[in-house]
This record gives C-alpha cells, sequence and structure tokens, in this order.
C-alpha cells in the first residue's frame, strides 16, 4: 500500500512540473475585423500612411468615413460600422 502512494505521488508531482513547464508565450491577439477593412477601403484612394497618421475622436471618424462613401467608397452598413469601431479604439489607444 505504501508503494502505491509513493508511485501515485510521484505520478501527480510530475504531473505538475510538465504543466509547470508549458508554453508561457500569451497568444496574439485576434486583430480587429475592421483592420483588414481599412487596409483594403481606405488604401485604395490613401496610402495606409496618411490613414494611420489620422488621429480623430469617434465622431470625427463616422463624419469623415460618411464623407467617403459619399465621395465613392462603396461599402455596406455593417462594414462601414467596423472601420468606423476600429479606427475610433485605434485611436483612444494612441
Amino acid at each position: 500500500m505504501k508503494k502505491r502512494f509513493v508511485f501515485v505521488f510521484v505520478l501527480i508531482a510530475f504531473a505538475v512540473v510538465l504543466v509547470g513547464c508549458g508554453s508561457s508565450t500569451p497568444a496574439a491577439p485576434t486583430p480587429h475585423p475592421g483592420q483588414a477593412l481599412v487596409e483594403t477601403k481606405c488604401s485604395t484612394c490613401h496610402g495606409l500612411p496618411q490613414v494611420n497618421n489620422a488621429k480623430y475622436t469617434r465622431a470625427t471618424w463616422e463624419s469623415t468615413v460618411d464623407r467617403m462613401v459619399m465621395s465613392g467608397m462603396q461599402i455596406p452598413d455593417d462594414q462601414k460600422a467596423l472601420i468606423i469601431d476600429y479606427l475610433a479604439i485605434r485611436d483612444e489607444n494612441k
């Protein structure tokens, strides 16, 4: 019985050590879906540095994107909302 207890204890200790040896590198965060839209839709008329250097409030991004739609950008409302959301969040974190 004592041998069985020692064996189980060693087995548990080994499992704990293996779990502790797991990767400590966190997974890369998932990019915001609006980022890809900005890179594809906005870059057809503007260079990405121009878009990336702009820093506006959410309200200003809303009016700016609306102006781009009036100028001919073809985009459904759900994608427009994702672009505005991405740009506003990005600028809040700058």
